[in-house]
């Protein structure tokens, strides 16, 4: 018998970003949103980086780095009551998922703070 040729498994990519932080945003307003915070490896404010958010019937992305006002990293996305999300950075990152509008002790709906760091140095790598 032949042997039948088989490609060989390739390998699954590492991520380049890593969740470094995940918390409930409750403040004295409304905060229904996810806020995204993005570091380099030496935990400097990264802009420019694509975000993604899915939810059940649809996606959308957005850019760090828009709002400066709020650092070079920053970028949030408004959220709907009732749908639940999962957002990852485009270029490789673990999926949070279960991103929910959670009622806040306070009574009004809070979202969520996700900060990812950068494992890389540099671009050259």
């Amino acid at each position: 018998a032949t042997p039948i040729p088989t490609r060989p498994a390739t390998p699954t990519p590492q991520p380049v970003f890593r969740l470094l932080g995940q918390q409930q945003i409750c403040g004295e307003e409304p905060a229904p949103r996810i806020e995204v915070e993005t570091l380099n490896a030496l935990l400097d404010p990264m802009p420019g980086v694509e975000i993604l958010v899915n939810w059940d019937d649809g996606s959308d992305h957005f850019f760090t780095g828009f709002k400066p006002a709020f650092g070079a990293g920053y970028g949030d996305f408004e959220m709907t009551p009732g749908i639940s999300y999962s957002v990852r950075v485009a270029e490789g990152s673990p999926e949070v998922s279960g991103l929910r509008v959670e009622t806040c002790e306070n009574g009004l709906p809070g979202g969520w703070r996700l900060t990812f760091q950068y494992l890389r140095l540099s671009d050259s790598e």
